[in-house]
């Protein structure tokens, strides 16, 4: 089983369990109680493990500003 520090530095993208790469995520969630997070359940098509994956909202990117009207 992977360390939450090893399973970052991996980019989330292995089970944590098995090593696979054989993984699928479902939709974002935003977390409660705490607004800032949002989390995904990802699960393992090879050993059947299921975890939530956890984001935090660091940063914003202007895509486009509006004219107010």
């Amino acid at each position: 089983m992977m360390t939450n520090e090893e399973y970052v530095a991996k980019k989330g993208v292995r089970c944590p369990n098995c090593n696979s790469g054989d993984i699928e995520g479902g939709p974002l969630t935003v977390g409660e109680p705490n607004a800032n997070e949002c989390w995904q359940e990802v699960s393992c098509l090879n050993c059947n493990s299921v975890w939530h994956d956890v984001y935090t909202l660091d940063r914003f990117i202007v895509v486009e500003i509006g004219n107010g009207s």
